[in-house]
């Protein structure tokens, strides 16, 4: 039932934010920039319906959080 070295490391990586955690966290970091980007340039022309993507239907549907819309739009790429 004991740790092993390598899990102590990758904890110890994840707490302190070195190695590939920080690269982890910077390409998360850079993931939901590209979405919230998207998200923000389609969100004013929302009620056009020149486009009938997936995406916009999600984005017409006042319903939708724009943590869910950030989600689908992860989800695509």
């Amino acid at each position: 039932m004991g740790i092993s070295v390598r899990e102590i490391l990758l904890r110890l990586s994840k707490i302190l934010n070195i190695g590939l955690e920080k690269n982890l966290k910077m390409s998360i970091k850079i993931v939901h920039e590209f979405a919230d980007d998207i998200i923000q340039t389609r969100l004013p022309s929302k009620d056009e319906t020149k486009d009938e993507d997936l995406l916009s239907r999600f984005i017409r549907n006042d319903d939708n959080s724009s943590q869910f819309l950030c989600d689908i739009i992860i989800s695509f790429i």
